[in-house]
């Protein structure tokens, strides 16, 4: 994709928002997860993490979800964290996008399908290594009281590159997803 592609992609999704909603209908939401996940790979003994907030692979995460029309939500997902023992020190800054089709639309409860992929950057010390992620997940999202919404979400995402612990592994998770409605 070049770069005017791009932009114009993020204009549209920025703007659509604001564009012929209904006054039920939530602008953003921001909100963070909470997870249990299944991390395999080849030759290498499962690990299981529990994180609170959780971005993939354990990180704390922040979400914020655009509702460019009653159904579609794309929702970009940041993770920072810092990491210091004994004079070693490492950081990683992840990304994932994700784009939801709601099967009832954004102001009930609905289930809904994702498309979601990203990467993360570990830095270090003197190394580094980025892995890229493509998945998917089912699950179902509701309003609660009108300033609230809840969802639970089965993933599995592929990673891909280098990562912590190798060259590519399988996450299996359920997310418990807590966000504050934003509305006109």
């Amino acid at each position: 994709m070049n770069r005017s592609y791009g932009l114009a992609l993020v204009g549209l999704l920025l703007a659509s928002p604001a564009v012929a909603f209904g006054q039920d209908r939530p602008l953003v939401e921001i909100g963070t997860s909470g997870a249990i996940s299944i991390v395999s790979q080849h030759g290498a003994d499962n690990t299981v993490s529990i994180g609170l907030p959780y971005q993939g692979l354990g990180s704390p995460t922040i979400y914020f979800s655009f509702f460019p029309s009653e159904r579609i939500v794309v929702e970009p997902e940041v993770s920072l964290r810092y990491l210091a023992n004994g004079g070693n020190n490492a950081n990683t800054v992840a990304m994932i996008g994700h784009l939801d089709y709601l099967f009832r639309g954004a102001t009930e409860g609905s289930g809904y399908v994702s498309a979601q992929a990203g990467f993360l950057r570990l830095s270090a010390s003197s190394n580094s290594a980025t892995a890229y992620a493509v998945g998917g997940g089912v699950g179902y999202r509701a309003p609660v009281a009108g300033v609230l919404a809840v969802s639970v979400e089965g993933r599995y995402r592929r990673w891909t590159g280098k990562t912590a612990v190798g060259e590519a592994m399988n996450e299996l998770a359920v997310v418990v997803s807590l966000g504050a409605l934003v509305k006109r």
